[in-house]
């Protein structure tokens, strides 16, 4: 993520709706994932960048070695039960509330009744509020307290304190999601994206995170940090601070890195060298090597293109204007910032900078440009006059073309820019569309191990302990007989395990020669093409339109219903047989219904197929229709349940069918209608006309008349 401080505005929405999302619970209410800080102040917590005082980040050692800064091994297993570099609540603030009851409920006197404040901790009424998330915001306070400021370490401060040279700059924060995070180094279970299930509440990785981000629930007595919101990320949407951004100052992209460099670079001897030793281990996307790499370990397409696409890769690699926070903790933050130019600008606009040649010469203000490098690069003043010059050479050439209707490029000459990239520039940073500013790929789910077995597959063992994903015992601690996982599409399971699967087919004695043929036919065709490229053509059959549905009931009940009660009738006949689902499973899906059958004897296992056999003619001629390789494992279920249908009749029936995968048949059942104020008897816009007319123009449900098929 990159935030650009040139456009921040201070307005707080960000943490605001970051708040209400992640941390409006009990335990958490002095927690802020997303804060907006008004620099130079001490922050939130309280002087949270003085490592001195909180031991975070790391340091190298004499042997060029980094160690955490709170100590080794030893020294973290030390202070385990005693912790005396933890921030407590009081370096966050008491997080409090209002009477607004009393407002209402105040019996009748003389006097206004008043909303005092009642802390959220304690419940009770207090005196004083004393701080806050934003106690400094807008240079509150004395300056006294602003000035000790980390970031003013070699500055004359004492000018800042007159009205008169007064600067401000807000600075929005949330976790950095490093590269090499400290806070995992200093936890003793070792965990990244806190695993509430594991975590003990140590709460070292407080002290281990420089930056001050890991909060500790103390309701649940877990440490919790900004996750990135990663379910939005994965589904290719933006965080939702990012989101809600008023100013549009956050970015969000891909970045290739090379893990194997992660330690040399962080080991750099020089703080000031930080900034560019992570610049390395960054890779160009659009180099051939680079990508053919990528894809080799795994890396999609999709990754790669939004990598090349990615505005984070502009401003950090090749427009050189993003920075990382304070890169002297040495975690390779990931989280950087565009220097802001207002405070500087301001100077110029006032009468106190000189110019030389074109650009404005930021160097005679040398204590902001100061302040900015001990924020940003470790004291290294070159990059942010670097970052601040190309901004400025950019605006000039703009307001030449915009203004003077020339073009002059003497400005960007003077910084390396070309016009090509001041006027890319100019779109990122000025106009800043959603497409430019979030590039975001959609995860794969398919290539996702399944997720469930790992959460909830223990459940509650009374004891019995919990063996891992592959448990074979549910919730109330029965065994489910013969426990499969069952994943609605092929999975890398299947393909890390082909070579039992062909032994398994061949060694199946239940199976005629022509039944294990026809199977080894169709998995050789599966196993020929990549996991991804089979899934495309599973989802493709399966998952687009209901006539290939693998979900039984509707191609029995459709909608209607009747389709519950069926269920529900199911799952009495599993649960009866001693058959377990998880939450994720319906009892009428095709795959987990031939489960159940396999925990059955021979005969009811014929009797279960011969109840189905008319869907499975149905599905195997609408297969063969779609020419899928699929029918032969329909064809090979008919032939075992030993049941004649009228094959004749389905054959006729989907010959008559309109194809409802389509994107014009998909496109009518899901595109919504655009909502029309109007009137009349049966008002278009109403939800119940939106709902008839929904399937107005679909491919209708083909059902089947189970009687007529059966013979």
């Amino acid at each position: 993520m990159v935030l650009n401080l040139d456009k921040c505005i201070g307005c707080h929405t960000c943490s605001v709706t970051c708040k209400n999302v992640w941390t409006s619970r009990e335990g958490m209410e002095y927690a802020w994932f997303n804060n907006v800080e008004s620099k130079p102040g001490v922050g939130y917590p309280n002087d949270w960048e003085n490592q001195d005082k909180w031991k975070g980040g790391w340091v190298r050692n004499i042997n060029g070695k980094i160690v955490p800064r709170m100590g080794s091994r030893i020294g973290v297993l030390a202070k385990i039960f005693n912790n005396p570099d933890m921030p407590t609540i009081d370096d966050y603030y008491e997080p409090f509330t209002f009477d607004y009851e009393h407002l209402h409920n105040a019996k009748q006197g003389a006097h206004q009744p008043i909303a005092r404040p009642r802390s959220l901790i304690t419940g009770q009424r207090m005196d004083k509020i004393n701080s806050g998330p934003n106690w400094e915001e807008i240079l509150g306070g004395e300056f006294t307290k602003r000035s000790q400021d980390y970031n003013f370490n070699h500055i004359q401060k004492e000018m800042y304190g007159q009205f008169e040279n007064t600067f401000m700059m807000y600075l929005p924060r949330l976790c950095e999601h490093c590269l090499n995070p400290a806070c995992v180094a200093t936890c003793p279970n070792g965990i990244v994206l806190i695993d509430q299930d594991k975590c003990r509440g140590w709460r070292m990785c407080l002290t281990g995170c420089p930056y001050k981000k890991i909060y500790f629930n103390w309701k649940s007595g877990k440490s919790e940090k900004c996750i990135f919101c990663y379910p939005r990320i994965e589904s290719g949407q933006p965080t939702v601070c990012s989101e809600t951004c008023v100013g549009r100052i956050r970015y969000l992209g891909v970045i290739l890195y090379d893990a194997d460099r992660i330690e040399q670079a962080a080991s750099t001897e020089n703080d000031k060298d930080l900034y560019n030793k992570q610049l390395e281990i960054f890779l160009n996307p659009h180099d051939p090597a680079i990508i053919e790499e990528a894809l080799k370990q795994g890396i999609t397409q999709n990754v790669l293109d939004a990598a090349q696409k990615s505005p984070v890769y502009k401003m950090a690699m090749e427009w050189k204007l993003a920075l990382p926070l304070h890169p002297e903790y040495r975690t390779l933050p990931m989280v950087w910032y565009v220097p802001p130019l207002s405070p500087i600008q301001s100077a110029k606009d006032a009468g106190y900078l000189g110019d030389d040649g074109v650009l404005p010469d930021i160097s005679s203000l040398r204590i902001p440009l100061q302040y900015l490098a001990n924020l940003l690069t470790a004291g290294d003043i070159a990059p942010v006059k670097s970052a601040l010059n190309r901004m400025l050479a950019m605006r000039h050439y703009k307001r030449a073309e915009t203004v003077d209707k020339k073009v002059d490029i003497s400005a960007l000459e003077q910084v390396g820019l070309t016009e090509h990239q001041a006027q890319e520039m100019y779109r990122y940073l000025a106009i800043a569309n959603y497409e430019d500013r979030f590039v975001v790929p959609s995860s794969h789910r398919e290539l996702a191990r399944e997720a469930f077995p790992e959460a909830k597959g223990c459940g509650f063992s009374f004891g019995d302990g919990c063996k891992g994903s592959d448990t074979k015992y549910n919730l109330f601690n029965s065994q489910r007989i013969n426990a499969i996982n069952v994943s609605s599409n092929p999975n890398i399971d299947l393909w890390e395990n082909k070579d039992e699967i062909f032994d398994s087919i061949a060694e199946c004695n239940e199976l005629a020669s022509e039944q294990k043929s026809s199977i080894y036919d169709f998995v050789t065709y599966a196993f020929d093409r990549s996991l991804l490229s089979f899934q495309e053509i599973y989802c493709d059959i399966f998952d687009r339109g209901r006539s290939t549905s693998l979900l039984l009931f509707e191609h029995v009940h459709g909608e209607s219903r009747d389709r519950g009660q069926a269920m529900v009738d199911l799952l009495k006949q599993y649960e009866d047989a001693g058959f377990s689902l998880n939450k994720r499973e319906l009892p009428d899906f095709l795959p987990v219904y031939l489960e159940y059958l396999s925990t059955r004897n021979n005969a009811e296992i014929i009797e279960g197929l011969c109840f189905i056999t008319p869907i499975l003619g149905l599905l195997k001629e609408r297969l063969l229709k779609r020419e899928s390789k699929y029918h032969a494992l329909f064809s090979v279920l008919i032939e075992l349940s030993m049941t004649e249908y009228d094959s004749a009749l389905i054959s006729i029936q989907v010959m008559k069918e309109a194809d409802d995968a389509t994107p014009a048949a998909l496109d009518s059942v899901w595109e919504e209608e655009q909502v029309k104020f109007l009137g009349g008897d049966s008002c278009p816009s109403s939800i119940q006309s939106i709902h008839s007319n929904r399937f107005k123009n679909a491919v209708v449900p083909q059902y089947l008349e189970i009687g007529e098929a059966n013979k």
